[in-house]
């Protein structure tokens, strides 16, 4: 049996029961808009009106969990790129040493002749093999502290999947009212204003817009989490490998089998090629836990970012232009509506730097993923290399012709290791001057993060002593 609802039964059945529900889950995160609220005796402006109030401050109670969740997620200890890098940079030297030491006795083998020594083999391979042990203690450390962190972050609640419920719930929550205030405005015609439209895609374009943002963080940070984590795994394997060949030719030294330097090399070059893959690998396997994780988030961020930008600045300048237009008899009809046009276009606004930011950011992430992955492929490269020439040369490690192959590899493979060793000093050294720059002007995540909250706060209670009180008369 179909019923119909007029505008007068709608407005009292809303105002007698869903206006107090609304006020009182709004009242949670605002308790002077709970106090300033009135359960009964609504007109339908100012059911309206509550609704609107209701929605804003979800919709800013959703940019504040953002902020919060962006600031905890991940947080990067001060020396902890400084910690890894002394970890990588002694492992890189002790490697770069041996292969020096390497590179003169093979040189001075093929100029005097003769076999050379087995101590002087050990020379070489010795701080190659305490290298790459201490480059893999460095990674095992970052693990074991990146675990810490997300077992501190489960415990308390912060964690990307506990982050993402909460985040989902509260979206659901402005879902919900934008449908009822839009099931009010179809239910009574004389609240369904060009005014009150427009304010309609307003709300829907900051919804969408805000709900972007929210899925690009939780996005971000489990890939981030999972990049990481992948990265210094596939380290540790390509350390532990490299230094096993070390250990290998060490025993193929001592005991005077050559051959065995075949396994040695072999071992040699599945590092290199670890070393060449890493960066890559390591991105898609951060890709596929973003993708895991991506269920009910919005996924094409990106692509919609822009879009939802422009669509909000067209129809809160649309609204605002529908403002000024309107006579003194609506303007007093919509007195209350003065601060919410103000506070559309400020978001709006914002919403333009957070994408162009959002851009320069991605921008700069590409770049330097092309740059690691490039001096990733040389390094990687030249151990490859390393490992192929003591492969083809292992029987004939006490011959000169064996000499020159490994000479060929030896040096290919410095010249690797002093590039990266090069690259972490550059790296380093841009990070700190940037660090520098963002504490003197203030311009760190955080600092950022911090000022955008405060803003959200000063904003809310604006709203709860003015809307919302207004909104209550």
């Amino acid at each position: 049996m179909k019923s119909v609802i007029d505008c007068h039964q709608f407005d009292s059945f809303f105002s007698a029961l869903f206006v107090s529900i609304v006020f009182g889950i709004t009242s949670l995160s605002n308790p002077g808009f709970a106090a300033s609220s009135e359960p009964i005796g609504r007109s339908d402006d100012a059911t309206l009106s509550a609704l609107n109030c209701a929605i804003i401050h979800k919709e800013i109670e959703l940019e504040k969990s953002n902020a919060h969740f962006l600031m905890n997620s991940h947080p990067e200890g001060r020396w902890k790129a400084w910690r890894y890098f002394v970890f990588q940079e002694t492992g890189g030297a002790l490697i770069e040493a041996g292969l020096v030491t390497g590179l003169a006795d093979r040189y001075r083998q093929m100029h005097h002749g003769g076999k050379i020594h087995g101590v002087l083999l050990e020379d070489s391979l010795m701080p190659q093999m305490i290298g790459q042990f201490v480059a893999a203690a460095g990674d095992i450390v970052e693990l074991g502290l990146n675990a810490r962190l997300a077992y501190r972050a489960k415990k308390a609640h912060r964690d990307a999947a506990t982050s993402k419920k909460v985040a989902e719930q509260m979206h659901n929550d402005l879902l919900r009212l934008l449908d009822e205030r839009e099931s009010l405005l179809k239910n009574c015609p004389n609240l369904s204003t060009s005014i009150s439209n427009l304010e309609t895609r307003v709300l829907r374009d900051e919804e969408r817009l805000v709900w972007l943002q929210y899925s690009r963080s939780l996005h971000n940070a489990r890939k981030l989490a999972a990049t990481e984590n992948t990265f210094y795994t596939l380290d540790i394997l390509k350390n532990l490998s490299g230094a096993t060949g070390n250990i290998v030719g060490i025993a193929a030294t001592s005991a005077g089998r050559p051959k065995l330097n075949i396994g040695a090399n072999i071992l040699t070059t599945i590092s290199g090629a670890l070393i060449m893959t890493d960066p890559i690998t390591s991105r898609i396997g951060g890709k596929i836990a973003s993708i895991k994780h991506s269920k009910g988030l919005a996924s094409r961020y990106r692509q919609e970012l822009d879009k939802v930008s422009a669509s909000l600045t067209e129809d809160s300048d649309a609204m605002r232009e529908a403002y000024k237009k309107l006579d003194d008899q609506e303007l007093s009809r919509h007195r209350i509506l003065s601060t919410r046009v103000d506070l559309y276009s400020k978001h709006a606004e914002r919403a333009g730097r957070f994408v162009a930011e959002e851009k320069a950011k991605d921008r700069k992430a590409n770049t330097g993923a092309l740059n690691n992955v490039a001096v990733a492929a040389f390094a990687g490269g030249t151990k490859v290399a390393f490992g192929t020439c003591g492969v083809t040369a292992a029987d004939k490690l006490s011959g000169h012709a064996g000499a020159s192959t490994l000479l060929g590899g030896t040096a290919a493979y410095a010249t690797g290791t002093a590039v990266t060793l090069v690259d972490n000093l550059r790296i380093n050294i841009a990070r700190e001057r940037r660090f520098d720059l963002q504490r003197k002007t203030a311009t760190s995540a955080n600092d950022v993060l911090a000022r955008e909250l405060n803003d959200l706060d000063v904003l809310d209670k604006q709203l709860t002593m003015s809307e919302c009180a207004k909104a209550a008369e």
